[in-house]
């Protein structure tokens, strides 16, 4: 949550100083993607191999206060990071299946620097995720299964790159890292989203 008010109060400080300007307006995006989220899942005492890179997509609604400036709401669905787990102390029959999902609603402040028709920017903002651990698997041939859910915000940093096709309609490609997206309790992973898209303004 300090991380959160802490984006927030930055992001109010930018918008004071702003003014309006010709180039000002809003503008839609959708881009698909690629996650990557570290190796190493576990639960207990159950390890193993981690598939963790998997499609995501994402749409947003951004308003620029003038060329440089700009807001944007959005939504990104990371995927789900599926795991293959067994006993690591050999102590146990035992082996599981993992997958843990995240999406979600975004909020971002967008700082964009043109260069002719090139446009790089960087953002800050804040995920309000909501993730899904679900696992199965048996122990000594019994059988467990189970579910966690969690809603929460976690900060995320982007760069990338705008090209200006047209007027209106923009190409980008986009970098995110979302950092530690749920809780230990009911899964966590930080993720890095590579995006290729397309924007348009009105």
């Amino acid at each position: 949550m300090k991380r959160t008010c802490a984006c927030a109060a930055w992001i109010g400080i930018a918008l004071a100083g702003t003014v309006a300007a010709d180039e000002s307006g809003p503008y839609v995006s959708a881009g698909l993607g690629r996650i990557d989220a570290p190796d190493g899942s576990n639960l207990g005492a159950l390890t193993g191999e981690t598939e963790n890179d998997e499609w995501s997509w994402t749409v947003g609604l951004g308003y620029r206060f003038n060329r440089n400036i700009a807001l944007e709401l959005g939504y990104v669905d990371l995927g789900k990071i599926q795991s293959d787990l067994t006993d690591a102390t050999g102590l146990s029959d035992a082996s599981a299946h993992a997958s843990f999902g995240a999406d979600g609603a975004t909020f971002a402040l967008v700082g964009t620097f043109p260069i002719g028709r090139w446009e790089p920017y960087i953002k800050a903002g804040v995920l309000f995720s909501s993730t899904e651990l679900q696992f199965s698997g048996t122990i000594d041939a019994t059988p467990f299964a189970g579910r966690l859910t969690n809603d929460n915000e976690d900060p995320l940093y982007g760069a990338g790159l705008r090209f200006n096709v047209t007027e209106p309609l923009q190409v980008y490609l986009d970098v995110t890292y979302l950092d530690d997206v749920g809780e230990p309790e009911t899964g966590r992973s930080s993720y890095f989203n590579g995006t290729a898209g397309v924007l348009w303004r009105f």
